[in-house]
């Protein structure tokens, strides 16, 4: 299983992809029974203030899983796995399966955070590949 490290970059590049997707990460003191309050009319995330970095990264994780983000306002990397060429009706990614040697059919946002941009790219597409289910197990 793959470990995942809670670092200050980590933090950081989940921030830049709220950035990126027009939202507002703030650190406030507050009293919200999750640690964390969402304005998605506003686009702000506020984070209680005294939450540790692990809390943090945490929070903008779930928060991560329950928005829906606008990919044109995301940068090229952030937004790579809608990359695709529709051929009679079926979209066709640009990772190919290495069993049928097409691109895949199914659609499957992956995220993954790492130290550096190759292992983060290089795990996304094994998960991708892999499915759900073996990819987790990653």
């Amino acid at each position: 299983m793959m470990t995942f490290k809670y670092t200050p970059a980590a933090l950081k590049k989940l921030e830049s992809l709220f950035k990126e997707a027009g939202y507002l990460v703030r650190f406030e003191r507050g009293n919200f029974t999750s640690g964390y309050c969402v304005l998605e009319q506003k686009k702000v995330v506020v984070i209680n203030k005294f939450f540790g970095l692990e809390a943090r990264i945490n929070s903008l994780l779930d928060i991560l899983a329950q928005v829906e983000l606008d990919l044109a306002g995301l940068s090229p990397e952030s937004a790579a796995w809608e990359q695709f060429v529709e051929l009679g009706g079926v979209r066709y990614s640009h990772i190919v399966d290495p069993h049928t040697g097409l691109g895949l059919t199914n659609r499957l946002g992956v995220t993954i955070i790492a130290r550096d941009g190759t292992t983060s790219d290089a795990l996304a597409t094994a998960v991708s590949v892999a499915g759900v289910e073996r990819g987790l197990r990653l």
